[in-house]
């Protein structure tokens, strides 16, 4: 008579214990490349928040006190009268990304643009929409609606909406058309301040 033994695995034990094994490696493996995927488009989207917001507080920071707004120049004009800047917004290139595209300023008596806000690999596009002008007596102010988009690697990663509101109700501003952008070419905006 032939005697089992008791102390090991059958081979059939071993492929069905090997299988599910198997299967829960792959399950558990899948989750976690999802999660991780998850998390990367999350911190993606975060950062292109990020340099939104950063390039909307430059542009509301510099531009709210301006007297004269001028898009229609493609390099730094400086006012006769008054204190001039610029500010330059690297056009969108979602074929190449490159750390040097940049928000980036330039003072009257500055002989460069000094870079402000690095986007490194996101494509920022900046575009002025419409001008509206308040009628109340009291608070009259000038509103600038834009639309700050941040793409990575050609696909939008955020939008964000947004106005500014110029305190001098007769800032006097050329170019806005729906067409100020820097989705073709570098967009120069030459503002003056007040002396």
């Amino acid at each position: 008579m032939i005697k089992k033994n008791k102390n090991g695995y059958t081979l059939v034990e071993v492929t069905v214990a090997l299988a599910v094994f198997a299967i829960l490696v792959t399950v558990a493996s899948g989750i976690i490349i999802s999660g991780g995927n998850i998390f990367a488009a999350n911190t993606n989207r975060v950062n292109a928040s990020r340099i939104s917001n950063s390039v909307y507080n430059i542009l509301n920071d510099r531009l709210s006190f301006a007297t004269r707004i001028d898009l229609t120049k493609n390099e730094f004009s400086p006012a006769s009268n008054g204190y001039s800047e610029c500010i330059k917004i690297a056009k969108k290139d979602t074929e190449t990304a490159s750390s040097d595209d940049r928000v980036a300023i330039r003072r009257e008596n500055g002989l460069s643009f000094d870079g402000v806000c690095d986007t490194g690999k996101y494509d920022v596009t900046v575009k002025f929409e419409r001008v509206e002008k308040t009628s109340a007596d009291k608070n009259k102010m000038t509103l600038l609606y834009l639309t700050i988009d941040v793409y990575s690697q050609g696909e939008l990663k955020y939008s964000k909406n947004g106005l500014i509101e110029l305190l001098n109700s007769d800032c006097e501003i050329t170019g806005i058309d729906g067409e100020a952008s820097n989705e073709i070419e570098d967009l120069y905006i030459n503002y003056s301040l007040a002396n």
